[in-house]
């Protein structure tokens, strides 16, 4: 088999420490968010690569690095939290006021100005769920060409590299975005975005 590098170059602004959270959040925007979830995409998309064409020897390294991929997600729920809570709160609002001046039929100089800053507020959040939606698809696949290694390789039964896989597949750390834990950051945010900004639509047109 090809031996593959298997060596992860994990850029260092990655890791934010506790001491500069409060920094991240009063400093960072959603485009640095975005470019931050781009780099852990790539990162992980060259993990699976790897671990495509990695023999039994590698299996131990490739873990190593999902690992990190995970902490780097899991500092991306931590420190990223309140901006995309407040951006998400920026966009209902933004939506609220634009129904309300459609059911009202007055001000379209101001609608006119909301429609701008709300497509690019709704065109960001796409950009962002897709994004968090690949890296939640890529954490199956790995974990899926886990379990598929584990049993073509007959022969590592009752080896260390064994044990690993199956502690790995038994713990399942699961990837997950969220906001602080209030919203889970996937596609059926979208959907229940979609569905709330209706129920506000007719909610102001029977009120007008």
């Amino acid at each position: 088999m090809t031996q593959v590098d298997i060596n992860l170059s994990i850029p260092s602004w990655l890791y934010i420490s506790s001491s500069e959270i409060p920094i991240v959040l009063c400093s960072l925007s959603i485009y640095l968010i975005i470019q931050y979830i781009s780099m852990i995409s790539l990162l992980f998309a060259q993990l699976n690569i790897k671990l495509t064409e990695a023999n039994h020897n590698e299996i131990l390294t490739l873990l190593n690095n999902y690992q990190i991929i995970h902490e780097c997600c899991e500092k991306l729920n931590k420190c990223f939290g309140l901006p995309l809570i407040i951006f998400l709160i920026h966009i209902y609002v933004m939506i609220s006021v634009y129904l309300f001046i459609i059911s009202d039929k007055t001000d379209y100089w101001l609608l006119f100005a909301l429609t701008n800053t709300s497509a690019q507020s709704i065109i960001l959040l796409l950009v962002l769920l897709y994004q968090f939606n690949e890296i939640t698809q890529m954490d199956k696949d790995f974990k899926k060409l886990i379990y598929m290694k584990k049993f073509k390789w007959v022969h590592l039964r009752k080896t260390l590299i064994a044990s690993k896989m199956d502690l790995f597949l038994s713990k399942n750390p699961r990837i997950q975005f969220t906001a602080f834990d209030f919203v889970n950051l996937d596609s059926n945010l979208f959907a229940t975005m979609i569905s709330n900004i209706l129920t506000y639509y007719i909610i102001f047109t029977q009120f007008n």
